[in-house]
């Protein structure tokens, strides 16, 4: 039977509330831990649907509690909702208390990514998120922060964490027909309690 968007289990304002999974053994302290000592840069490096942006979002609201001024933007395929305006507001007055987090900075090409990085020199964080391949090789001065990836196993406890548990061989199976990219596996079943159709 459908379901209303409002008993949906998988809309978008439940899917927005997940917290990101750290691999084991890895955490939100351990995470600011390696940045401080990556000098405050670093990149988040993963596939799309892989949580990075949900990452930032946490991220944020943590430096901002530890009295960072948090400046965001992101650069989408294309380098849509990017702007000299959007790049003149991350630049302008950068102090020792800024944190600039860019998601997607990859999108940029290595040449102008690297000019971004030496105008945000005197924020104390520049952090951005980015799809392999990347590296410090590629991209000099921006070390790889933490790599995240997703699995079968990652989408069967989200499904369980929205009180909409999928088996393992549901999850398996449309985790692989996505790619690998969780985000669109969650919208895959989105629609699919929107007609009525089984997980």
């Amino acid at each position: 039977m459908p379901l209303p968007a409002h008993q949906n289990p998988f809309r978008v304002e439940l899917l927005h509330a997940l917290r990101f999974r750290f691999p084991a053994g890895d955490s939100m302290d351990a995470l600011l831990a390696r940045l401080w000592s990556l000098g405050g840069r670093g990149a988040v490096v993963g596939p799309h649907g892989a949580g990075k942006t949900t990452l930032f979002g946490e991220l944020a609201a943590r430096l901002q509690v530890d009295g960072y001024e948090v400046r965001n933007a992101r650069v989408g395929r294309g380098r849509r909702d990017w702007s000299t305006e959007v790049c003149a507001r991350l630049t302008a007055g950068l102090t020792e208390r800024t944190a600039i987090l860019l998601d997607g900075g990859c999108h940029l090409g290595p040449w102008a990514f690297s000019r971004l990085r030496l105008a945000c020199r005197r924020a104390a964080v520049f952090v951005t998120t980015a799809h392999p391949p990347w590296s410090a090789v590629t991209v000099p001065g921006m070390p790889t922060l933490l790599r995240v990836t997703t699995s079968a196993e990652l989408l069967t406890d989200l499904c369980r964490d929205l009180g909409a548990p999928l088996p393992q061989s549901s999850a398996a199976t449309l985790w692989h027909a996505h790619h690998g990219n969780a985000r669109d596996a969650l919208r895959a079943l989105f629609d699919r309690a929107a007609s009525g159709g089984s997980r």
